[in-house]
């Protein structure tokens, strides 16, 4: 097993393996929010120790108990009614492709498209990808290397496909989505689904049969399209201290989506009067408790100079990147 070294004085080392022995109580026993001395542990097995009424763009995972940041599409055209088939309808391979147009020069981290039952059982993996245009057609030639992506898509359900390096795209430009899949047999299919009449003004389908595209263009794919995650401010409830706390340290549990810059696109915040002055608790990475998953504390930082108070709260900020957030414990002397 992985160890986790850190560069700190023995007695912080100390705290921080005491703390995560007390992770690993609160995980194991399915523990919600519990109260230490002189500090609070909060594993996420419920959200009853976040304040949903402050806290903004958190969305809360239940099956795997973390906090991520939510995500705004920049284009979406929901709904779909309408199936077509990609793999091989009546012995020809086919896909499919929506085009669309973006307002502002845009960061692409995902698209999100809906599907409606499989016919047969499809084959190995579906392939997205986002090309340029070629009169009015996808020209097969990517929009940026990395804007291709494949996956095995759930059938009857809206499916994210979601790039593992976004990349940037010009305004005013046309962009096709393009479903595709390698060969299947006769009348083997994914469906996604469209809308119609068309309702998205940016662009519209078009329909490949063994290579050849036409339009459809009183027709739309049912489909999202995702820039840069919102920024996440996952703020706790107030917890009460004994005597008024003078600095305040966190520890936290992040598994990664994305690799966090500490204290620019991962950062945390403490406060002693119920959230109305906060500190910033610099971060560091003190490195991995699993496959993927950080261990990531602040070391002990004066909140001296905030207002009297002894309602302990903190503040978790995400900016930009997907990060999940497993779990936070807050400690103050």
């Amino acid at each position: 097993m992985q160890s986790i070294s850190s560069p700190r004085p023995n007695l912080e080392t100390i705290i921080q393996n005491i703390t995560l022995c007390f992770f690993k109580l609160s995980i194991y026993a399915g523990l919600v929010i519990y109260s230490i001395i002189d500090g609070i542990i909060d594993e996420f097995t419920d959200a009853s120790g976040i304040d949903a009424g402050t806290s903004t763009n958190e969305i809360y995972n239940a099956g795997g108990n973390y906090y991520s940041p939510s995500l705004t599409p920049v284009i979406s055209q929901l709904n779909g009614a309408t199936a077509w088939g990609v793999g091989n309808v009546g012995g020809n391979q086919t896909a499919l492709a929506q085009s669309f147009t973006l307002g502002a020069l845009t960061s692409i981290t995902a698209v999100r498209v809906n599907f409606g039952a499989n016919s047969g059982a499809p084959a190995g993996n579906l392939t997205l990808r986002i090309e340029t245009d070629n009169a009015g057609a996808p020209s097969g030639i990517l929009a940026n290397a990395n804007l291709t992506i494949a996956l095995i898509p759930a059938a009857s359900a809206w499916n994210t496909f979601t790039f593992a390096v976004p990349a940037t795209l010009a305004a005013a430009t046309v962009f096709w989505v393009v479903l595709s899949s390698g060969a299947q047999g006769n009348n083997i299919y994914w469906q996604p689904l469209s809308v119609t009449p068309s309702a998205y003004a940016g662009g519209f389908l078009s329909f490949s049969t063994a290579g050849v595209w036409a339009a459809q263009v009183i027709y739309d794919m049912a489909f999202e399209i995702y820039s840069v995650y919102d920024t996440m401010d996952l703020i706790s409830i107030a917890n009460v201290a004994i005597a008024q706390p003078a600095t305040a340290r966190i520890v936290l549990l992040e598994i990664d989506d994305a690799v966090p810059i500490m204290n620019v696109d991962l950062l945390a915040y403490a406060s002693r009067n119920n959230g109305a002055t906060w500190t910033n608790l610099p971060l560091v990475d003190e490195g991995y408790w699993a496959a993927g998953s950080r261990v990531i504390s602040s070391g002990a930082v004066s909140i001296a100079a905030q207002p009297a108070g002894v309602n302990m709260r903190y503040r978790v900020r995400t900016v930009t990147k997907n990060f999940r957030i497993k779990g936070v414990s807050l400690q103050w002397a």
